[in-house]
Parts: structure tokens; C-alpha cells; sequence
């Protein structure tokens, strides 16, 4: 993105979304590294593997899917204004406040994720069946915890989704009716025609190329969510409760389903984007 140029307003949002998808990605390799270790049972030592995939790798992994969700929002929302009101998009979407709006994106929802360390962290711990002290994760159940880890990771989730799911519908139906109209032109001037439809066309096909990265994000982030509002609801749903082998069959194909979405979007930009 940075070679085809960041003049472009969306080219800085998407720029921002494939950063955050890179990092992901990067530390979904660090965790089944982590997980790999702890797999093939090695000797005991002073780290607990699982602890700290979970501390190093799975935490920050959800962050920065949390930060790409957030993202694609920032992105739904600008070809909403464009499809809306393509004589102010340019306006409002200017370069300097397209940077402005991702990077604060980035940092608000990153830092504000951050806090869930307060409540996990690794703390020695004596280990009976090994007989050894190792650093272990910690989790803190206080109420407060709790209440904050529902609203970072259930209600603002569900509330992301459902916004981009509105905002899909919006430019689909938006794009559809945009391609019947330039069908159905037949009047005017022959060159301000082709000028127009050659307009059109170059913001029918980003539209396009939005609306296929919110479809797929729908598609690969909706389980995660559903995951996580039926642990809320159901009792014994979850790691270590009474259903805790489906719960760990489900949340790994959600892990996947979130790894395919990070990565698929680069194949999805080529395919479909004119400046690559």
C-alpha cells in the first residue's frame, strides 16, 4: 500500500488494517510455537509453555484482532460516506484526517485492550505434580474484572459486527443500484458520460473490493462472537467448565477462522484492486 501510494484515503485505512493483520498473523505463529513445546511435554522448567503462549502470543493476538475489527469499521464507514455523499467524501476523508482517524483507531483500541493484563500475568506457582515452583498465568475474578473483560471482549464486539454488517448491507444494495444506473444511462453528452461512468466505475470497483473484505470479515468473525456471547449465557461453556472440550473445539476453529481473515485480505486487495 505504501508503494501504490497513501494519497488515497482508504489506501491509509487499508495500509493500517494490514499492519495490524501482519502482527496478528506473526503472533499466531509465535503461539503455536509456544503451543508445540508444551504438546511435546519437555522437561520441566521455570516457564510454563502454555502460560506463556497465553501472556505472549494469545492476548495480543485478540488485541490486534480487536484493532482490525475496529478497522474495518473505520474503512465500512468511509465507503458508506462515499456511496452516500460522493461530493463531500473527499472533504471529510482527507488524507491528514484519514491518518488521523486510523491511528487513533489503533491506539485507543490497543491501550484500552492493554488493561486485561491487569487481571493475567505470570506468577510463580508451585506445581504439586511436578514437584517444582514455574511461572505461571494468573487470572483475577474480581467483579470489576469481570464487568470490564464482558465489555471489552462481548458487548463491544457484538456492537462492532453488527455495525458492519449494517454498513455491508448498505453498500451492496448502494452498489447494485449505482450499476443499474450507469446500465441504464443513455443520455447526455457522449464524453461527460464516459467521464462519469469512468468515475463511477473506479469507485463501483473499491466499493466492490469493501464490501468483499467486510463479507469475508462477517463470515470469519461472526463465530468468535457467537463463541463468546454462548459462554456468557450457558453455564459451564467455557475452558474449564462442564462443556469445556466443545468449548476448546469451537474456540480453535474461531482462532482459524480468524487467521484466514487476516490473511486472505492481501489476496483479495490483489485480485481486485486496479493499482496493484
Amino acid at each position: 500500500f505504501y508503494s501504490t501510494g497513501l494519497h488515497d484515503s482508504v489506501n491509509i485505512s487499508l495500509l493500517t488494517l494490514a499492519v495490524a493483520d501482519l502482527c496478528s498473523v506473526t503472533l499466531m505463529l509465535w503461539t503455536s510455537i509456544w503451543e508445540v513445546i508444551d504438546l511435546t511435554h519437555p522437561p520441566p522448567f521455570l516457564l510454563d509453555p502454555y502460560s506463556v503462549s497465553m501472556i505472549t502470543g494469545t492476548l495480543p493476538r485478540i488485541i490486534l484482532n480487536r484493532v482490525s475489527c475496529w478497522l474495518t469499521a473505520l474503512i465500512s464507514v468511509e465507503r458508506c460516506v462515499c456511496v452516500a455523499f460522493p461530493f463531500k467524501v473527499k472533504v471529510i476523508f482527507t488524507r491528514r484526517n484519514s491518518s488521523l482517524l486510523a491511528s487513533s483507531v489503533f491506539f485507543v483500541i490497543f491501550t484500552s485492550h492493554l488493561s486485561i493484563y491487569s487481571s493475567r500475568y505470570l506468577a510463580p506457582k508451585w506445581i504439586p505434580a511436578l514437584n517444582i515452583t514455574r511461572y505461571s498465568i494468573v487470572a483475577i475474578n474480581e467483579p470489576f474484572e469481570v464487568v470490564k473483560t464482558s465489555l471489552l471482549f462481548l458487548f463491544l464486539p457484538l456492537m462492532n459486527i453488527s455495525f458492519i454488517i449494517l454498513c455491508t448491507v448498505v453498500l451492496i444494495v448502494k452498489l447494485k443500484v449505482s450499476t443499474s444506473w450507469r446500465k441504464n444511462t443513455g443520455t447526455g453528452n457522449h464524453h461527460s458520460r464516459g467521464g462519469a461512468a469512468s468515475a463511477g466505475s473506479k469507485d463501483a470497483r473499491v466499493t466492490k473490493m469493501i464490501s468483499t473484505i467486510m463479507v469475508i470479515f462477517v463470515m470469519c468473525n461472526t463465530p468468535s462472537n457467537v463463541l463468546l456471547a454462548a459462554s456468557a449465557i450457558i453455564p459451564g461453556f467455557n475452558e474449564i467448565g462442564m462443556h469445556s472440550r466443545l468449548f476448546v473445539c469451537v474456540y480453535i476453529l474461531t482462532v482459524l477462522l480468524e487467521t484466514v481473515n487476516a490473511t486472505v485480505n492481501f489476496f483479495v486487495y490483489y485480485a481486485m484492486s486496479s493499482k496493484f
